[in-house]
């Protein structure tokens, strides 16, 4: 799992990589690897307080932490999506300078982003009940290499809803897809059948168990099972390209 993984991006400071966008090649700075630490972590107030979780290893940073370039300068580029939220729902105001976020006001912003729109569009209510009473089935799955949406979330919204009813697996089941990006693409296995599974429980009553998955792309043809939460995939023996060398823990 991404979260077992130890890396300390200081130890990359200095060392020469090279650019696949522009094939160049430069050096890893100090600041880029705080960059890549602070990503991971997720968001935290001025004295470290937990805000919101962070990407996993493995996830690119062509979202969330990109650059552009010119003539040798580099600026930060922020995450559109982000950018915009803060303009025209939050400060409202489309000539708010995105340069001016910094610690301080960025906590202050999520708060306000909460208070105002939350009642509206959060995600975060663990009542699922009126839905279970009306016969509904819920499925979903996360992609672990998410650029946009960070997997933890996710996961610990499972884990409320489970601690509220410890029945919820009789209608609400996550599975995680390692290597998976947003929706979409990365070297993980995409569960591209997960609608038939869905339909399966609706009108067969089979409850999946597993999330039958495959690579895609230039990694295509790797096949696995993705795990019921909160068991999570690990490989035991064989061809890595085969379902059958995987368990579910």
């Amino acid at each position: 799992m991404p979260k077992e993984c130890r890396f300390d991006p200081s130890t990359m400071v200095g060392k020469q990589y090279r650019c696949t966008s522009t094939n160049e090649t430069t050096t890893v700075t100090k600041a880029a690897a705080i960059v890549a630490e602070k990503t991971w972590q997720g968001a935290t107030s001025p004295q470290g307080t937990f805000l919101w979780h962070g990407t996993n290893h493995g996830a690119s940073f062509a979202v969330t932490a990109a650059t552009t370039c010119k003539n040798g300068t580099c600026t930060g580029t922020p995450f559109r999506v982000a950018e915009l939220w803060i303009k025209y729902f939050v400060e409202r105001d489309p000539t708010y300078k995105w340069s001016e976020v910094n610690s301080t006001n960025f906590e202050t912003l999520l708060h306000q982003s909460i208070q105002r729109y939350d009642s509206i569009i959060g995600t975060s209510d663990t009542n699922l009940e009126p839905f279970n009473q009306a016969g509904g089935k819920l499925l979903s799955w996360h992609g672990l290499a998410d650029t946009c949406v960070a997997p933890d979330a996710t996961a610990a919204y499972a884990r409320r809803v489970h601690e509220r009813d410890p029945d919820a697996s009789d209608y609400y089941r996550y599975f995680e897809a390692p290597g998976v990006d947003h929706c979409r693409g990365g070297l993980g296995w995409y569960p591209g059948q997960a609608l038939k599974s869905l339909m399966d429980w609706v009108e067969k009553g089979i409850a999946p168990e597993t999330l039958e998955a495959e690579t895609q792309g230039d990694a295509s043809g790797r096949r696995a099972n993705l795990c019921l939460w909160p068991k999570h995939l690990v490989y035991v023996d064989g061809d890595p390209a085969h379902a059958t060398s995987f368990t579910c823990r």
